[in-house]
């Protein structure tokens, strides 16, 4: 309860800062978002509060000499409050790794509580996690599009447009089963045989869902884009894992809103299905407390 308590603390001090931030820039409508999560969190303290007092007789301690937060997660928490450039998509990214975060630790300790009345608020607060984290990915996707549509030299506008969805799916999966796969093999050198395998899983899905994308007689793309892992820790490795699956789901999100034909209505939500699946995979490898 006191680890709960900390966490969540923690992510409505975030949420106050950065909708502060945004007012201040006269982004009234992202700042009204993190406003309503940061209230969200609140509720959240409240009902730990609640459930300590009544499954322990006290409340919640500070877990000032207990909690860290993760120096990976922190490092980006700092550098995105105190950027100078701090975007809208940037300061949602951050935000969606944060709840991320919160949902691979409530999850682990619904998995492992012998208390009933623990896993139970777990699990929910586990869902609740989840449910923020999907808001706040849709946020993301608008952001991304008024900050791609401002600027009008744009790496991703000034690539061939030629193909359609199905296509650039196609390739897109193997792309990223490509790369989960390196990852995979790095991680099993390290000694991370859980992780490779989990790794390894993800690009098996990618790769069936690839060659069922009936798009083209050679399934494999023209070109692979080599991806420089040595020298990366397991924790360096799982990041650039999860970046990857982000970015598909963020395709394929953005894809639902915007299909032309049914088909690539069915195959963008098919894909969005699948993603959030891999990127819950990855993040409980990542986030997961050490043991």
């Amino acid at each position: 309860m006191s680890l709960a308590a900390a966490m969540e603390r923690e992510a409505a001090q975030r949420y106050m800062h950065l909708a502060a931030e945004m007012k201040r820039r006269g982004d009234h409508g992202l700042a009204a978002t993190f406003e309503a999560m940061l209230e969200e969190e609140r509720d959240h303290l409240v009902a730990i509060e609640r459930w300590s007092q009544e499954a322990t007789q006290l409340p919640p301690g500070t877990a000032s000499d207990t909690w860290e937060l993760p120096a990976e997660i922190a490092r980006s928490w700092d550098e995105v409050m105190e950027s100078a450039v701090l975007t809208p998509y940037r300061a949602l990214s951050i935000a969606v790794v944060n709840e991320e975060r919160g949902f691979a630790f409530y999850s682990y300790v619904a998995a492992h509580a012998e208390d009933r009345s623990v896993q139970i608020a777990a699990e929910l607060l586990a869902s609740e996690e989840l449910r923020h984290a999907a808001l706040l990915r849709r946020e993301r996707r608008r952001a991304y599009r008024r900050e791609r549509q401002s600027r009008a030299a744009a790496a991703m506008q000034s690539e061939p447009t030629a193909l359609d969805f199905i296509g650039r799916a196609h390739e897109m999966e193997w792309r990223a089963a490509e790369l989960h796969a390196s990852i995979s093999e790095r991680l099993a050198t390290l000694g991370d045989p859980e992780d490779a395998a989990a790794l390894a899983a993800v690009a098996h899905d990618e790769r069936k869902a690839a060659a069922g994308l009936d798009f083209a007689t050679d399934d494999t793309p023209a070109k692979i884009m080599a991806h420089p892992l040595e020298g990366r820790d397991r924790l360096e490795l799982l990041r650039t894992g999860l970046e990857e699956a982000e970015q598909l789901y963020d395709t394929y999100a953005d894809a639902v809103d915007h299909a032309g034909t049914e088909p690539d209505l069915l195959a963008a939500q098919e894909g969005a299905g699948r993603t959030v699946r891999h990127l819950g995979l990855i993040a409980a490898r990542l986030y997961a407390p050490a043991t």
